[in-house]
């Protein structure tokens, strides 16, 4: 079991860092970015700002393994789900370690949207498959009121998991409103990059993106375990003005 809230990793010489690239896809409003304030933040604000283009930080959690410590350095990919910033996706995709796809438990479309598009898009744009984790995360656990709404979720994602074996699977189940679900999503990632992805140092640097020319200050400071490293729109303030307006 992970230590939560993660700790700072301390410097050791000893101690085994890795760095994994990790992108949040999935429908626009569905809590890409609320997650990622409830695991660095332990905070949540339901008027959080739409996504434009991209965000970027960083995440540090030490994960305790039988034989010491793991430092590991999540690159975290906060993506748009406007289909306006959809060409964008195989930038975000390239290099990606793990592919969280996150979708509204109470907006059936945004799950269907899942195999219709999102699931295509990571099997067309990511060249190594069995070396990347796809999460099926469905948030916004709180507002479901019938237990029996979540049936077609499930059931559906144990048909997914057998339909595209090539890949790495996971499901679960969140509400960054309340937290619930949170950490274990985190401690599963952590368990799993571990346990399953030949961790690369060469391959993530070469994956990195630099584009953009001004922050989006959507996290505000620096997180509970580690620093945001920058937080920047990927699209030249041109384009992404154009696009807003």
């Amino acid at each position: 079991m992970a230590i939560w809230p993660p700790r700072t990793p301390s410097i050791s010489t000893n101690s085994d860092c890795r760095q994994y690239k990790l992108v949040f896809i999935g429908n626009s409003g569905v809590g890409k970015s609320s997650i990622i304030m409830r695991i660095c933040r332990n905070r949540f604000s339901s008027s959080s700002e739409t996504t434009i283009g991209a965000a970027f930080l960083t995440h540090n959690i030490e994960y305790p393994v039988d034989d010491g410590m793991v430092n590991i350095k999540l690159k975290i990919w906060d993506t748009a789900g406007q289909e306006r910033y959809r060409s964008m996706l195989p930038l975000y995709l390239r290099g990606a370690n793990i592919i969280i796809i996150v979708y509204d438990l109470t907006d059936r479309q945004s799950f269907d949207n899942i195999k219709e598009y999102w699931l295509q898009s990571i099997l067309q744009d990511t060249s190594s498959r069995s070396n990347i984790l796809v999460y099926l995360v469905g948030n916004k656990s709180d507002a479901v009121t019938n237990a029996s709404d979540l049936t077609y979720c499930t059931t559906e994602a144990c048909d997914f998991i057998k339909e595209y074996s090539e890949i790495k699977i996971f499901h679960k189940l969140t509400s960054a409103k309340t937290g619930v679900g949170i950490t274990e999503l985190f401690d599963d990632i952590c368990k799993n990059a571990i346990n399953y992805i030949t961790f690369d140092q060469n391959a993530l640097s070469n994956s990195t993106i630099r584009l953009g020319d001004r922050p989006q200050n959507k996290y505000d400071s620096p997180c509970c375990s580690g620093e945001i490293e920058y937080i920047t729109d990927i699209l030249p303030s041109k384009i992404r003005d154009k696009m807003v307006n």
